[in-house]
């Protein structure tokens, strides 16, 4: 290179070099917060614009904060917010700049997507074109620390003069809250359904350990891209499933160009006419792989309570979008009190996003949902450190102030009392009370009060020892009992159960069924019983992850209480005890089942997929006294789903199998539950059908209800939750004639009952947070097992339903 042009490269480098650093002085930083300006709550996702032509801009995040980095100069900033005045202002480029914005009254103008004609149609269109590529949640792999605050708060409303309770009660909630709920979280993801995520640290104002916690996804989905969106107990249409546009109306709100992107606000409601679960709200929509940016989202019809979710999305490493805010106001109206009410509003925070990090499957446990057993004793210094912004002096008195209350109250007990009750039982630290024994009704029985003591997990969380013992009052008869369980590697759950009774049992029912107590209303229309002595051992564990396994034996004596006697095939008559040994497996396998640590037991949440159970039973003959030889299958599987169209739809399908010589009280009875005392609709049993009608050796049982809920009819106070059920049985008995003292009919000719089922007919507000429903139904047997007088076959039932809408 001539010696020319050496001095003249150095030159331009030099001058380059000084025109890139004067750009990057010349970078513009705009720091500021939207609020409401009567409220002073931030505005999520507010627009701000800040170019001449007022076309590059902004959005706010969850907070209403905001952050503009430009080369241009920025001579004003224009910002709007859905629903309120766009205001016009100076920007300040040192410091954080507040800007409140008012309330409008005007309705904003709408441009509806209608037709193939519009474009916008085809934004939306894209959208659900990428959703799969866009959701996280089908992602190879992520994990991400969170952290979760709830504030709950209570509020005065109404016209006209305040009284001075709620006037005093006004003040107090300016200086302080009800309750304060804080957790740090660590969630690992493998797809697609290696889903584990950890609390670490939990705090709740009034308590100093306690046993749960707040998540991101308690309330609201972790995504947006589910086709149904669960919210509560409620779930909704995503306005972005398939098939939408055929059931939202979208419209524009405002469009802002990004200097690399543009995001169109796209507000969306049900379409006039269409009876759906809708949501209504605003959809941030950015034209980068037509990804969801932002989302704010509230049911169309809140019912007692109203909830809106906001969700905020980044794209993490420039390329794929991740949640990284998600935010929730639940508020109920008229709670505790009239013209008060009580709101709760939660923010999560999601950061130390990693994608696709390597994670080994080996590493996931049981539980979906685990709490770590010191995550209620983390200091000071931790909370300082995990928390995003500082605590507010409000929430710094509500703790100070509720803390010293659950001190004073012990709050802490009354959460231990809280946990043994979600176990069935009350106490002390080293012993507790079965409610279940304190007192039993049935129609055998009678009245049947008694008592239940065992060892509490205070004496040790390794083994649980008791007895029980009540009285029939109809039956004239004492029963008693006594238990023994030991829990070894509990993260696998696997337990050794010991138990001997002198009790009761009703005869020829599934072995499948494991529901017992209070909730089982179908045993308290039992009017037949054996008088039984039972001796159990079993080992029970989990497999193939997602299965339960049983393994035991059983002995015991068996005695009908009821006239009832077999004839042998050799023809002699057998009556009174039976002496029964049995060696059983039992197996349950629900794939992709949601299971949560809480208040110290594993909860499961259900699965989205089938859950199949069996049992195996082999009778023994001349061991630990048995003298039956048979064998015994039972099956099942069960499965709800929700559809956009038709509701929600519960199938169950049964089957049994017994071979052998076999009396009866080891058969199956028809699963009916037609009674003179009990009128009440149960799931999953046939209505019209009387609770001992029917006698099997083998037997296959599907039931069918599809819950239409108000899709079908509804009017603005009335609205009934409409069900069809169906159910259809077959069975069949090798030798009747063995069975003798009571009247049965078999089956083999089939079974059949169709019912209609209209819920919340009437229905009570209670405590203004839910109803509590009455309805019934009508069920009508047909077929061959049809009765010769209309009116026997028919079946009036009462339902029971508890919702917020």
């Amino acid at each position: 290179m001539s010696a020319f042009f050496r001095p003249t490269l150095r030159r331009i480098l030099f001058f380059s070099g000084f025109l890139f650093v004067h750009a990057l002085s010349a970078q513009t930083e705009i720091r500021g917060r939207v609020v409401d300006s009567l409220s002073h709550e931030p505005l999520a996702f507010a627009n701000i614009l800040f170019d001449v032509e007022h076309k590059l801009g902004v959005t706010a995040d969850i907070q209403g904060n905001f952050l503009i980095r430009t080369s241009q100069p920025v001579s004003q900033l224009r910002i709007s917010y859905l629903g309120y005045k766009t205001k016009i202002t100076a920007p300040v480029f040192d410091g954080l700049m507040e800007i409140p914005l008012m309330p409008s009254t005007l309705q904003l103008q709408e441009v509806l997507i209608l037709g193939d004609k519009n474009p916008t149609e085809k934004l939306i269109r894209r959208v659900i074109e990428n959703k799969k590529n866009n959701n996280p949640e089908r992602l190879p792999s992520f994990s991400y620390k969170s952290y979760n605050k709830i504030n709950y708060d209570l509020f005065t409303f109404g016209t006209g003069k305040q009284d001075t309770s709620l006037a005093k009660l006004d003040r107090l909630a300016d200086k302080m809250g009800l309750l304060i709920m804080e957790s740090v979280t660590e969630r690992k993801f493998i797809f697609p359904d290696k889903d584990e995520e950890v609390i670490t640290a939990t705090k709740v104002s009034g308590f100093k350990n306690p046993l749960f916690a707040s998540l991101a996804t308690d309330i609201q989905p972790f995504s947006f891209y589910q086709e149904i969106i669960p919210i509560l107990d409620r779930s909704f249409v995503n306005p972005i499933a398939d098939g939408s546009l055929n059931r939202y109306d979208f419209s524009i709100q405002d469009t802002i160009y990004g200097e690399e992107d543009t995001v169109y606000i796209v507000a969306f409601s049900p379409q006039k006419g269409k009876k759906f679960d809708a949501l209504t709200g605003h959809l941030y929509i950015n034209t980068y792989q037509y990804a969801v940016q932002n989302v704010i989202a509230r049911p169309a019809e809140p019912g007692l309570m109203d909830i809106v979710i906001e969700q905020l999305y980044s794209r993490i490493d420039g390329k794929k979008w991740f949640p990284e805010q998600l935010n929730f106001e639940l508020i109920i109206r008229n709670y505790p009190q009239k013209n008060v009410g009580m709101k709760a509003s939660g923010q999560s925070y999601i950061r130390d996003i990693q994608l696709n990090p390597s994670i080994d499957k080996k590493d996931f446990g049981l539980e979906n949902v685990r709490m770590e057993k010191n995550a209620g004793q983390k200091d000071l210094r931790y909370w300082t450190g995990q928390r995003i912004d500082s605590l507010t002096e409000r929430e710094n008195r509500t703790y100070t102030f509720m803390d010293s209350i659950g001190q004073k109250n012990n709050f802490d007990g009354i959460l231990n009392q809280a946990e043994k009750l979600s176990r069935g039982r009350l106490g002390w630290k080293f012993l507790e009370v079965d409610i279940n024994k304190l007192f039993v009704f049935n129609e055998y029985e009678g009245n049947r009060p008694g008592l239940g003591l065992y060892t509490g997990k205070g004496l040790s969380e390794w083994f649980s020892i008791g007895g029980y013992f009540g009285y029939g009052f109809r039956d004239k008869a004492w029963k008693y009992g006594a238990d023994l369980t030991l829990n070894f590697f509990p993260r696998h759950d696997v337990q050794i159960y010991t138990a001997w009774w002198h009790d009761v049992m009703e005869p020829g029912q599934s072995r499948l069924d494991t529901e017992r107590g209070l909730t089982n209303v179908r045993s308290f229309m039992t009017s037949r019983m054996d008088r039984t002595d039972w001796k159990q051992a079993e080992l029970s564990f989990r497999g193939f992850r997602y299965g339960k396994i049983s393994l035991g034996g059983v002995a015991y004596s068996r005695s009908p209480g009821y006239d009832y006697f077999f004839m042998r095939d050799n023809g002699t008559e057998w009556s009174g005890d039976y002496q029964v040994a049995e060696a059983f497996l039992r197996f349950r396998y629900a794939y992709k089942e949601r299971i949560v640590e809480s208040f110290g037991q594993k909860i499961s949440m259900g699965s989205k997929y089938p859950v199949f159970s069996a049992i195996v039973v082999q009778g023994l003959d001349e061991i630990a006294g048995g003298e039956i030889p048979y064998s015994k299958v039972e099956a099942g599987i069960s499965h709800s789903f929700k559809t956009k169209k038709w509701g929600d739809t519960h199938i169950q399908v049964r089957g049994g199998l017994a071979n052998g010589e076999i009396p009866a009280p080891l058969l199956f009875h028809g699963p009916g539950s037609k009674s003179k005392s009990v009128w009440v609709y149960l799931d999953n049993y046939f209505q019209t059908m009387g609770l001992y009608e029917f006698l099997s050796d083998r037997y296959a049982h599907v039931f069918i209800r599809q819950d239409f809920g108000s899709l079908l009819f509804q009017t603005q106070k009335f609205k009934p939750r409409i069900s069809l059920v169906q159910g259809i049985g077959y069975g069949n008995l090798a030798n009747p004639a063995q069975h003798q003292g009571f009247e049965f009919k078999t089956m083999e000719k089939g079974y059949y009952e169709s019912g209609l089922l209209v819920n919340q007919i009437f229905r009570i507000n209670y405590l203004n947070i839910a109803y509590l429903g009455f309805g019934g139904g009508v069920f009508y047997r047909y077929g061959a097992y049809q009765l010769p007088d209309m009116k026997q076959n028919l079946a009036l039932k009462v339902s029971l339903t508890f919702s917020t809408r």
